[in-house]
């Protein structure tokens, strides 16, 4: 078998015929720079699109400016809505808890008000007044024992100092040691004010001291049965002497209500001067004091004109 060469006519003519297909090698020329390009161009697009969906500066809480301030004008009103309905809640509330408030302090006011209407206490229309004694006779066979408010019956005159048994520092228990001085007259009627400086002294009880008083009563009886007695009430004080000292007005209603409730049982009779100087507030008018627990020589003569009427 003999070479074939290649550069032969025979060889020529018999291998295979390759027709160019010039758009093909166009394509096959210039493909790699197509998809460089695609590529390149499908970044841009990406970055494009991302930038687009990606907020701007304004736009980081997804609210512009105008819209910031109608959300916080909104809010405010939010806000004042919810303060509003806080506040008419509260007030609501406040309103509810005052009218309760107001409705306990007036059932007390109305309890202290009936308190005082059924206490015996004077107006200031009826308010002791500065009179002349006129009732002096009536005393003509009478002793009077007691303290400070006692003695200036006979202090100031109104009475001979033979009718009037006192110490100004004379307490309950020193009363019975009286008695024979008080009956030395054989007067038909005494009348006993004690209790001022046991309160002041803070040495007795009421009940001690309506003992005392007691024996006072007892021992006169002794003397002469037939010898009355009176237990007058204890005057009242002053609201600001009761403030500074050590004699309290409540200690001498107490005292007062013994007497009133024990005296008949001790064979006297009760006589409630007490009401007759106590204003609107349960205290001793202060226009009738000086020191706030005696009482001043201006108003003896309604004192004792007051005692004569009751007697």
């Amino acid at each position: 078998m003999g070479n074939i060469n290649d550069n032969s006519d025979e060889y020529q003519d018999s291998k295979p015929q390759i027709k160019i297909n010039k758009k093909m090698r166009m394509w096959n020329k210039y493909k790699t720079y197509c998809f460089v390009l695609g590529a390149v161009l499908a970044i841009v697009l990406a970055v494009a699109l991302f930038v687009n969906l990606m907020p701007d500066a304004d736009d980081k809480n997804n609210i512009k400016p105008s819209e910031t301030k109608t959300k916080e004008y909104v809010a405010q009103l939010g806000t004042s809505a919810e303060t509003k309905d806080s506040t008419e809640n509260s007030g609501n509330e406040a309103g509810s808890s005052q009218a309760e408030t107001q409705k306990e302090t007036q059932k007390e006011t109305q309890k202290e008000t009936q308190k005082e209407t059924e206490a015996p206490t004077q107006s200031v229309a009826n308010a002791p007044q500065k009179v002349t004694f006129t009732a002096k006779d009536k005393f003509a066979n009478s002793v009077f024992v007691g303290d400070t408010v006692i003695n200036g019956i006979a202090f100031y005159k109104h009475l001979d100092a033979s009718k009037v048994v006192s110490d100004v520092n004379m307490v309950s228990s020193q009363a019975a040691g009286k008695v024979g001085t008080v009956m030395a007259s054989n007067p038909k009627k005494v009348f006993i004010m004690i209790g001022l400086n046991d309160a002041n002294y803070g040495t007795y009880s009421v009940d001690t001291i309506v003992k005392n008083v007691e024996k006072f009563v007892k021992a006169v009886k002794a003397k002469n049965s037939s010898t009355e007695v009176y237990v007058l009430s204890v005057l009242p004080i002053t609201k600001a002497f009761d403030s500074k000292s050590t004699v309290k007005q409540k200690f001498l209603n107490d005292l007062n209500y013994a007497f009133s409730t024990k005296a008949s049982g001790m064979g006297a009779k009760y006589m409630d001067i007490a009401t007759s100087f106590k204003d609107s507030s349960g205290y001793m008018f202060t226009q009738c004091s000086g020191t706030g627990c005696n009482l001043k020589q201006d108003y003896y003569g309604y004192f004792l004109n007051k005692i004569a009427d009751l007697m």
